[in-house]
């Protein structure tokens, strides 16, 4: 994958459009300025855009041959977006393409068809705009979906693992091979975004999870790279796209997204949907189904395109685990046996089978019931076997010998599940998943195969206005790991400043540390707009008062008393972690209130004589009903000098409520239950004076007969 991203290179691609020019008569004629007009357009059909491929995205056979091997249009775009790094301010790059003879009404439909068959371009924006003057466009302005200096690095991180995918086909499979590695690859690495907003072949590629635009538009540029013929297929009812292929001479379709199944497992990959007739896919029954009658195809495909029937039977049908390669042959597992094949133009061809994989999965929790479904999945990695069994992930030769274990579930696992799905990355770090069904989601968790060895950090730093990189290679198998640094933001310091005051302006001149930006900031008159408020809260026994001035001059704007808070009978209040309920409402000091429970549960609970509610003093003379039932946590409870009634079910439920210290003398009610089912040996302390009366009082309230009541 090359960009133009070099003065040299740059400058070649000038020169060319420059011959162009003086060759394209009509077009390199000067125009006059007030007949140039500028339009912005915001075509449909862009998939990476989230769109979905209209009618007249069906473009002739010789436009889409010019598209793939470069002609004027194409070419002069793709050169002046692979010089993104010359964007301006706004992140827009504008392009002459004078020379290219395009037709204002023509214009939408190139830049939708140009990229459609350009996945890389995957960070320009949908909308642009062009300049024109009778029919002919002069220049393009597109915008850029971030800062050149950031897309720099996406387009690293794309081409990174764009390249190492392409770079592990081998050159001399077929078309059939190439698109099996390619959708088994993104049925694997890539999960279906459920938050339906990923569309790209970079979502897919690096973001490692895209809706059907993404998979269609990754499957699409690893077809390109690997120069097998591709198109794209969308439908509007379905709401769905997916690719077209050519494989020896005929043309089939390939749904990777459906081939990757929402509710999936780690390592899956599913082969019901590659390399199908459109009779296939059109006659499906069921949900999800591809049964429409509103297919949009490039390449001036249509329905009658894919007839071929081949593989719509085919035995990969069945087949959920990816095929992987060595030596010459395609190895997979077929229900539980792993088995090598013959690759060709045609297709696989069964050689042998290398080894049976026996072990069921138990229903959890049942040893007599197991799933009938073989779950120990696929992988080839570094030219060895992987599989898994319910408690271990295995490692083989491909000839079935040297199987040993390469890891066993811990103890702790094993309580938590079975493996139900793995699958290894391009670099060796190898993911299992624990569940305990294989309709379960499930734990998963790494294994580093390869044991990394990474070098040195190497820094790309970060700028004011764009974000840096820091990143290490594995010098074993070239992993890249990396890290965003964000980017700095300006520092701007004041170089001279004249303040603004209520009724004058001011303005300050800043410039920034790093990169020496500089900008001027009027500051206007503030006109009392800074207001700072201040409230004195009222309560029972005072007004409040709200007051604001202006942070600036200290000038009061406006005061409001704020009215005394009336207290009312049967209000309930918090103070700290207690409750109270106003019982006679006097905020002269002789009111009185209720205890009414607490906010929190606790230990212990000491009900005072007075409390302080709203700046009033109340004396406490009441433990209302249930104000401390079913409090798990309370141990101990101390009752005040001023209280004359407990109510009913009051310690009710307290089952370590040990102890009860009574210091009122005034008590002359408890109510019903008030001690039900506190602890059983629970002891009530009460004022000696007082002993023989309030065992009285205290007497069948709920408690048990071994609570005692002492002094």
């Amino acid at each position: 994958m090359e960009r133009i991203r070099t003065k040299h290179h740059v400058i070649m691609i000038l020169t060319a459009m420059f011959f162009a020019l003086l060759l394209c008569g009509a077009a390199s004629r000067p125009v006059k300025a007030e007949t140039m007009k500028t339009e912005t357009a915001h075509p449909d059909g862009i998939l990476q855009n989230g769109d979905l491929l209209t009618e007249q995205e069906e473009i002739s056979v010789d436009k889409r041959t010019q598209a793939r091997s470069g002609a004027d249009f194409e070419a002069t775009v793709k050169a002046g977006l692979d010089n993104y790094q010359a964007a301006n301010s706004e992140n827009k790059v504008t392009i002459d393409v004078s020379a290219c003879g395009v037709l204002g009404t023509e214009v939408e439909q190139k830049v939708t068809d140009f990229l459609n068959t350009h996945p890389s371009y995957f960070y320009v924006k949908n909308s642009f705009s062009y300049s024109y003057a009778g029919d002919n466009v002069y220049n393009l302005t597109f915008t850029l979906t971030d800062t050149p200096a950031n897309v720099s690095k996406m387009l690293a991180a794309y081409d990174t693992e764009v390249n190492a995918i392409v770079k592990s086909m081998d050159t001399n499979w077929s078309a059939l091979e190439k698109a099996l590695y390619a959708n088994d690859y993104l049925a694997v690495h890539c999960a279906y975004d459920s938050g339906l907003t990923k569309h790209s072949a970079y979502d897919a590629f690096v973001n490692k999870t895209a809706v059907c635009q993404g998979y269609a538009l990754a499957f699409l540029e690893l077809m390109d790279q690997a120069n097998v013929n591709c198109e794209l297929v969308t439908s509007q009812s379905l709401n769905h796209a997916w690719n077209l292929v050519n494989v020896n001479g005929s043309w089939y379709h390939v749904d990777t997204t459906w081939n990757d199944p929402l509710t999936d497992r780690l390592g899956r990959a599913r082969h019901k949907y590659l390399l199908k007739s459109t009779n296939s896919f059109k006659s499906e029954t069921g949900d999800p189904s591809h049964a429409a009658d509103d297919y949009v195809y490039t390449g001036r495909q249509n329905d009658s395109t894919a007839s071929d029937t081949s593989y719509d039977a085919y035995f990969w049908n069945s087949i959920d685990n990816p095929f992987g390669y060595s030596d010459g042959y395609w190895y997979g597992n077929n229900a539980g046996t792993i088995t090598q094949y013959q690759g060709s133009a045609s297709g696989l061809t069964e050689s042998k089978e290398v080894k049976k994989l026996i072990e069921k999965w138990n229903v959890w929790n049942n040893d007599s019931g197991y799933w009938q479904s073989n779950y120990s999945g696929f992988s080839l990695y570094e030219d060895d076997i992987y599989y898994v069994l319910p408690t271990e992930v295995h490692r083989m030769s491909c000839d079935g010998t040297n199987d040993d274990v390469v890891y066993s579930l811990t103890e702790d696992e094993r309580g938590v599940g079975y493996l139900y799905g793995f699958k290894i990355s391009q670099y060796g770090d190898l993911t299992y998943g624990i569940a305990k069904s294989p309709n379960e989601e499930t734990t998963n968790k790494d294994i580093d195969l390869c044991g990394h060895s990474y070098g040195n950090w190497i820094t790309e730093a970060a700028t004011c206005e764009g974000v840096g990189m820091r990143k290490q290679i594995c010098a074993k198998c070239g992993k890249t790991q990396s890290e965003i640094l964000p980017a700095l933001g300006h520092s701007y310091q004041a170089t001279s400043k004249i303040a603004a005051t209520c009724t004058t302006a001011g303005c300050e001149i800043q410039t920034c540390g790093r990169c020496k930006d500089t900008k001027v900031t009027t500051i206007p008159a503030t006109g009392h707009q800074r207001a700072k408020t201040s409230t004195a809260q009222p309560n029972f026994v005072k007004a409040g008062l709200q007051k604001t001035i202006c942070a600036d001059c200290g000038v009061t704007i406006n005061q409001k008393a704020l009215a005394k808070k009336q207290c009312k009978k049967g209000q309930t209040y918090t103070v700290g972690n207690y409750k109270y309920k106003i019982v006679s409402p006097k905020t002269n000091g002789t009111g009185t209130a209720a205890f009414a429970g607490v906010v929190k549960d606790q230990a212990k609970v000491t009900i005072g004589s007075k409390v302080n509610i709203q700046g009033a003093s109340f004396k406490i003379t009441q433990v209302s009903d249930k104000a401390l039932k079913n409090k798990k946590k309370l141990t101990a409870a101390v009752v005040g000098t001023n209280i004359s009634s407990i109510g009913k079910e009051a310690f009710s439920g307290a089952k370590k409520l040990k102890i009860i210290t009574v210091k009122s003398k005034k008590l002359t009610k408890v109510g019903k239950n008030a001690l039900k089912d506190i602890y059983k040996k629970a002891k009530i302390k009460v004022p000696s004076s007082k002993l023989k009366q309030y065992k009285k009082l205290f007497k069948s309230k709920g408690q048990k007969r071994t609570v005692k009541i002492t002094k």
